[in-house]
């Protein structure tokens, strides 16, 4: 799954696909900066801040895509220079990192440029436009081909033949030696829209509960958002990873981590304190500890032969992939859910 190299990237410079990914950039920026406009009108926010929150948060997700990426890949400054500072090559560049960095130049907007209006609330109202502009990044990563920034995965099921119904674009790619890989990146910009759907009936539903809460809209969606590549990045055939440490999906972690922080912060009824209260943050660690050992095992499964009895060592051998994806999808999963039972006890109250 990973290797002991600081990362696994191609060569810089990949430029005969990038039209296609500026293309979906393009059509993004669009698509949110047209949707967040109904958004404001809905909540009652100055239209104006609908192109000043695009141009800030395109500026903060170029900034933050390139720094994490840099962060853990210092050794291009020695390699390079500072030219790598200002190269535009999206291989160098973190999709996580920008998604966050996009949010945070809308939060500043609201912070500095809507006096006396919560910053959470423009959070809000750019949460699902936000959504579109990022299932057309992720989708226009297919452009870049041959096991770029494409995420292409075969997921353990069985070899895409020619002829097959998914072995087509944009569901599946070809590579140079005719294998088909289900292109991951496109896979997700579906889920995506599937999940974008799903929080906007949820907030139909729960309007009033989430608009006297600024802010705990926007934070439920990034949260389940962060899941789909926290799992999904396991699957990459070219994904950055640190000393067996996937960087897009430590930051996934880390963010889901301080919303759950976040949510439990927020007031229930009957109030719940002390160890009940923390109970889902301490088991929020064990399932990301369950989530990197099984990495590290999938990786090294050696490691359990003088720990597990022979038989059972053996069976998890001989079925380790089955095995360790099934656990990484269920501690995913769990962790979604853990944060969804404290929400829905939010949003109970308000009914």
């Amino acid at each position: 799954m990973s290797s002991t190299l600081p990362l696994q990237r191609s060569e810089p410079g990949v430029t005969e696909s990038s039209p296609g990914l500026l293309l979906s950039l393009l059509a993004g920026w669009l698509l949110f900066a047209g949707f967040l406009i109904p958004e404001l009108k809905r909540a009652g926010l100055p239209l104006r801040l609908s192109p000043v929150a695009s141009l800030a948060g395109g500026v903060c997700a170029l900034v933050c895509g390139k720094a994490y990426f840099l962060l853990f890949n210092t050794f291009l400054f020695s390699q390079e220079g500072f030219s790598v500072l200002f190269r535009p090559d999206p291989l160098e560049f973190s999709f996580v990192g920008a998604c966050a960095g996009f949010c945070l130049g809308i939060y500043l907007v609201g912070r500095f440029l809507s006096p006396g209006r919560d910053a959470a609330s423009l959070l809000d109202c750019a949460a699902l436009p936000a959504g579109l502009l990022f299932a057309c990044a992720r989708f226009g990563q297919i452009f870049f081909g041959d096991l770029g920034l494409a995420e292409f995965s075969s997921l353990g099921l069985p070899d895409l033949e020619s002829g097959h119904f998914l072995a087509r674009f944009p569901f599946a790619v070809e590579d140079s030696f005719g294998v088909w890989y289900l292109a991951l990146c496109v896979w997700e910009a579906i889920l995506i829209l599937l999940l974008l759907g799903l929080f906007f009936l949820l907030r139909r539903r729960h309007c009033a509960a989430f608009r006297s809460r600024p802010g705990l809209f926007f934070e439920s969606l990034a949260y389940v958002l962060c899941a789909l590549p926290f799992f999904l990045e396991l699957a990459r055939l070219n994904s950055p990873d640190f000393y067996y440490v996937h960087v897009e999906q430590a930051l996934c972690a880390l963010i889901m981590l301080l919303l759950l922080i976040r949510l439990l912060r927020r007031p229930v009824q009957p109030p719940v304190s002390g160890f009940r209260r923390f109970c889902p943050l301490l088991i929020f660690v064990l399932l990301l500890v369950l989530n990197g050992l099984m990495q590290y095992f999938m990786d090294k499964p050696w490691k359990l032969e003088g720990v597990l009895p022979q038989g059972v060592f053996l069976f998890f051998n001989e079925n380790l992939f089955w095995i360790s994806f099934f656990t990484l999808l269920l501690t995913t999963f769990f962790l979604v859910v853990l944060y969804f039972i404290r929400l829905y006890k939010i949003l109970r109250n308000s009914r």
